[in-house]
């Protein structure tokens, strides 16, 4: 970033400001357009139309960048953001279709957003609650067909669950405990739940 700081203005350059030292009306970001330049001995500042209204001048202790610029640098920040996304959510799917028996879950899922009992993203808990619990949780609620069988498959679909994580737990070379379980539990549902709505 350094190379393209405080490049030399001419009359209607449009700029970035990156710091301006004591001046709360401007901030980073703050885009304008160059008005005018006014030399001195030992000084250059700039006469900047801000788009916020501010009339301050851009001095030599500031600093800017051509619009044009930032906007470039802040496209390839995004891109490499968004690619490097793209590379974390393969990885995780990746993993989580080789750990979990997807079909299942996706089925499983498929009856729970047909039972309409929960919203989809509040989910997760309904992947490893069990039969027992299920049934208990709605036992005051009018039900129907698709819920009925949701109980039916809610105890394979919690065994489905515990398998994978300690699949994962295992690859990890940890020690396979209850209370590891459950915390992978937690952990896990939440990404199948985002895995299934983004892919299914």
């Amino acid at each position: 970033m350094s190379k393209k700081l405080n490049p030399e203005l001419k009359p209607d350059d449009r700029i970035v400001v990156i710091e301006l030292l004591g001046e709360p009306q401007l901030s980073f970001g703050d885009r304008g357009t160059v008005k005018g330049i006014q030399k001195g001995p030992g000084f250059v500042q700039y006469v900047v139309k801000w788009d916020n209204g501010s009339s301050l001048y851009l001095l030599d202790e500031d600093k800017w960048m051509y619009e044009s610029e930032f906007d470039e640098m802040r496209e390839r920040k995004m891109k490499k953001n968004i690619q490097e996304n793209k590379s974390t959510d393969l990885t995780l799917h990746a993993m989580l279709v080789k750990h979990f028996n997807m079909l299942y879950l996706k089925k499983y899922l498929n009856k729970l957003r047909e039972s309409s009992v929960v919203n989809i993203f509040a989910s997760a808990p309904y992947l490893y609650m069990g039969k027992e619990r299920l049934a208990h949780e709605h036992k005051y609620n009018d039900t129907n067909e698709a819920f009925d069988e949701l109980v039916d498959m809610a105890d394979k679909a919690q065994g489905e669950m515990v398998n994978g994580v300690i699949s994962i737990i295992e690859d990890e070379n940890k020690e396979v405990t209850v209370e590891r379980i459950n915390s992978y539990l937690k952990r896990y549902a939440p990404k199948i739940i985002s895995f299934y709505a983004n892919y299914f």
